[in-house]
């Protein structure tokens, strides 16, 4: 495979993540307004996580070995239970546009921990980049900058930061701490161990009802997130961050941002106006700006 065709194939994984991710937001909204939020998160990746441990069970007849099955709860934990159980949980008392803003501090998050982790290095244009960018998502809802010191914000807001983290550090350390399984392959496994932490805790903490006894539009949405945002969402995000530096990477959340509000706005009747269409095109900058950055000190190293 040469150089161009994994650059074309990494932008494009960028592209469809950036998408893809940016729906689930309304998608949970729409889910927990009957679900329990951890039960949500957690039979959507028990799902998804059975089809792709099955289907490459089948096609390898291949299982991880102790480490990596130790690295992938690890990680399945962070970034299902943390990640995404905390997303889930937050949107029960917040819109899902300002949800998907706030996670949008996750390149600045993930840049952070990538010079402390993988001591990773970034230039000036990058940061500009990405504050720019985070400026043009404060700019989208700077009318409800208000809300974020009601308490009724406050709990919300801090279980997707708590999210936001642990997502980065995640991510990041499966960067740091690679398996020799297929990533493919162990996506699945990592899906199971946080769908079992998510489903221990619904047990315990929620009361949750069988999948069918939800109405359609929940059950619709449920799998829409299984089979979209988890299995062609996840695929996409580990072969990005195997072929694009985990900061520039995660530039994708600014972009999540903009289709987030849009379709908040065109299903979930979330306000949006002419200020915010002037911010969206300020994240985009921003995401450019973040990327040339990117590019052009990742080409100074090779060169």
């Amino acid at each position: 495979m040469t150089a161009q065709s994994i650059s074309t194939k990494a932008w494009l994984a960028f592209a469809i993540v950036s998408v893809v991710w940016g729906t689930t937001y309304p998608g949970i909204k729409i889910a927990v307004t009957e679900m329990p939020p951890f039960y949500l998160s957690g039979i959507r990746h028990l799902i998804a996580g059975m089809l792709l441990v099955v289907y490459f069970l089948w096609r390898t007849r291949r299982i991880p070995v102790l480490k990596d099955h130790v690295r992938l709860a690890i990680t399945g934990v962070l970034m299902v239970s943390g990640g995404n159980g905390l997303v889930c949980w937050a949107e029960q008392s917040i819109p899902s546009a300002l949800a998907a803003i706030i996670s949008a501090v996750y390149p600045l998050i993930t840049a952070l921990l990538g010079v402390v982790m993988l001591r990773q290095k970034v230039n000036l244009l990058s940061v500009v980049g990405l504050l720019t960018g985070l400026s043009g998502v404060v700019l989208i809802f700077y009318d409800s900058i208000a809300g974020l010191v009601n308490r009724s914000y406050l709990f919300g807001n801090s279980l997707i930061l708590c999210a936001v983290a642990a997502w980065s550090f995640g991510s990041l350390f499966l960067k740091r701490n690679p398996i020799r399984t297929p990533v493919f392959e162990g996506i699945g496994w990592q899906m199971l161990y946080g769908a079992a932490v998510n489903l221990a805790i619904s047990a315990v903490a929620e009361q949750p009802m069988w999948l069918w006894h939800y109405s359609w539009p929940v059950i619709t949405a449920t799998m829409y997130l299984v089979f979209v945002g988890s299995i062609v969402g996840y695929i996409c995000f580990y072969y990005l961050l195997d072929h694009m530096p985990a900061a520039q990477a995660s530039t994708y959340s600014y972009l999540n941002t903009i289709v987030s509000v849009i379709i908040g706005w065109l299903y979930l009747k979330e306000v949006i106006d002419p200020v915010h269409l002037v911010a969206m095109c300020v994240i985009i900058f921003g995401a450019l700006l973040a990327n040339r950055g990117f590019r052009r000190h990742r080409q100074r190293q090779l060169s």
